[in-house]
């Protein structure tokens, strides 16, 4: 039986938006909310949420009900960072070592749930890892088999390529899936952003 787990990457600084972008709300949650829920409704067991130190208490507190959910502060210096802290933080939370992964940027749209399922449909045959496309535009989330995280799990052998040169190295391994659902494209950097999407435009 496949064992799904999630990683929320939420430890940047959100210098732009001016604050912890994990924090933000919208649609009546905040956006670490949003998306550790949206990880519980398709199927993750475990979902460890990578926060900087300052505001893991604060998140705690959010995801309280959420069982799932395992907090891991750390302070790195990029995002490929953040995705070896989250792997720890998985393998840390029980004794079950998850089959295929699903991880998203905490400043993305949290996609639906039949975006999900689409692209865990997809995770067949000889595809190591699927991602969504929208208008042509690649998004998140990224599910792929445990195998497409190796380069990240030996973080003690230098410096750690982003998750999308290890995507297009894996070439024909990695599927994109058309979707019809926009949110897979719905990146948060700047306050207009959010504006944005709080008044539909």
């Amino acid at each position: 039986m496949t064992t799904l787990g999630g990683i929320v990457l939420a430890a940047g600084e959100g210098r732009r938006m001016g604050g912890a972008k994990a924090l933000l709300a919208l649609e009546g949650a905040t956006l670490v909310e949003h998306h550790v829920a949206r990880l519980v409704q398709v199927g993750c067991t475990t979902i460890a949420v990578v926060v900087r130190p300052d505001t893991a208490e604060v998140v705690r507190t959010l995801l309280r009900e959420h069982r799932e959910a395992r907090v891991e502060a750390v302070t790195t210096s990029s995002q490929a960072e953040s995705l070896a802290a989250g792997l720890r933080a998985l393998d840390e939370a029980g004794s079950t070592r998850h089959d295929v992964i699903v991880v998203t940027p905490v400043d993305m749209l949290p996609a639906e749930v039949a975006t999900h399922h689409t692209l865990l449909a997809h995770l067949t045959g000889a595809a190591l890892a699927v991602t969504p496309v929208y208008g042509g535009r690649g998004g998140h989330p990224v599910v792929a088999r445990r195998v497409m995280f190796a380069p990240y799990e030996a973080a003690g052998a230098g410096a750690l390529a982003p998750l999308r040169e290890v995507l297009a190295e894996a070439a024909e391994s990695r599927r994109r899936v058309e979707v019809d659902d926009p949110r897979v494209l719905g990146d948060l950097d700047t306050p207009s952003d959010v504006r944005a999407v709080h008044t539909g435009t």
